[in-house]
């Protein structure tokens, strides 16, 4: 049984699709992002912008969505690890019990390198021109 099943971006386009080029926020509660469901429901697709945001978006959600995933099966077999050890620590049996610490060292390191590829995977990637001119454009609004 898989506890931590991976999505696909297929499937998060279609249930775009189906739910009215995102107005209903359907592909948001196929990635667990059940808040934003929400407020997309509400709102239709947070008036279409956000929906139309998605349309480009889906891919580094899904990506993200995956990685945080694998990391969570990750923790679990760490988890089920250090009981492993501590059993096996328990019962005086030294050298599987170091085979253990050695399999948990490659877990730990397989976590770390999740943990950046999340960080260097964000949802959306404005570069300092797109957030000056976006301010710039912001001001300008503001003032007339």
């Amino acid at each position: 049984m898989n506890y931590f099943p991976q999505k696909s971006v297929r499937t998060a386009y279609f249930l775009w699709l189906v739910s009215g080029f995102g107005w209903l926020g359907l592909h948001r509660i196929y990635l667990d992002k059940h808040r934003t469901c929400f407020v997309w429901t509400l709102t239709f697709g947070f008036f279409g912008i956000g929906a139309l945001i998605d349309l480009f978006t889906l891919p580094r959600l899904v990506k993200r969505y995956n990685i945080i995933q694998r990391r969570r099966a990750l923790q679990y077999q760490l988890a089920q690890l250090a009981k492993k050890k501590q059993r096996l620590i328990d019962d005086q049996r030294l050298e599987e019990a170091a085979l253990c610490r050695d399999k948990e060292v490659l877990l730990q390191q397989q976590f770390k390198a999740l943990q950046q590829q999340l960080q260097a995977t964000p949802v959306l990637s404005l570069n300092k021109k797109a957030v000056e001119t976006f301010s710039y454009t912001a001001i300008l609004f503001s003032t007339q």
